[in-house]
């Protein structure tokens, strides 16, 4: 398998096929440590972070996740994290600002900026181009 996707395997075992997790080697456990490690410290962000650290064997640390998860059943409904309804107006909302993006050729990472900084200022350009764009048809 691919070792940018094995992590997916190592959950599999984890939380659905069980049955497989002795068949998986210490390289595959190591390889997705970081990721699942992750993925668990939205649920259990204690024991993520105690086991967060640079000198732990992660084989064995995710031997430890493999025994704390032993008896959930199925992929738990947190563990695919999703976008809040926060987010997903955030993104809409900052779409307005294309018409400003274009007009002064920012790139998005300028355009985040003056949202966290100058978000006032910001608003009043975005009226007054969209005020002209008006004018002009």
């Amino acid at each position: 398998m691919a070792s940018w996707n094995k992590w997916i395997e190592v959950a599999d075992c984890i939380f659905v096929n069980k049955n497989k997790y002795s068949e998986l080697t210490d390289d595959d456990k190591i390889s997705s440590f970081f990721i699942l490690n992750k993925k668990f410290s939205f649920k259990y962000p204690k024991i993520a972070q105690f086991l967060n650290h640079k000198s732990i064997d992660k084989a064995s640390a995710m031997d430890q996740w493999f025994i704390h998860f032993k008896s959930v059943q199925g992929i738990p409904g947190w563990y695919w994290k999703t976008k809040s309804k926060k987010d997903t107006e955030k993104v809409k909302k900052d779409k307005s600002y294309d018409k400003v993006a274009k007009r002064y050729e920012l790139k998005e990472e300028e355009i985040k900026f003056l949202i966290k900084h100058f978000k006032k200022d910001l608003d009043k350009e975005l009226k007054r181009i969209e005020l002209y764009e008006k004018a002009d048809d």
